[in-house]
């Protein structure tokens, strides 16, 4: 992500290619913080999930620095949760 403005962030998705890949902004997605706590608007449809009942792996990263691969992400910058860990979100209506 890359921040805009103070309220306007970016989404950025790793699309592989033949030169091994790169980073595409798909979307700018609003954002607000207070303290230690941070919320981003993502749109479920940006995401890909549809209907009453979804789930989704995610991964934070910051300050990744020679963004290769996937892998990078755990090698260069901080990540949350450390390396090949990911959070998961289930939902239900």
């Amino acid at each position: 992500m890359k921040v805009v403005d103070a309220k306007t962030t970016t989404l950025m998705r790793y699309v592989s290619d033949a030169s091994g890949g790169h980073c595409a902004e798909p979307a700018r997605l609003s954002y607000r913080y207070a303290g230690k706590e941070l919320e981003i608007a993502v749109p479920r449809k940006l995401l890909g999930l549809k209907g009453d009942a979804f789930s989704f792996d995610f991964k934070w990263a910051d300050n990744p620095t020679d963004l290769h691969d996937p892998i990078s992400l755990c090698t260069s910058g901080d990540t949350a949760p450390n390396r090949r860990f990911n959070y998961r979100c289930l939902w239900r209506k």
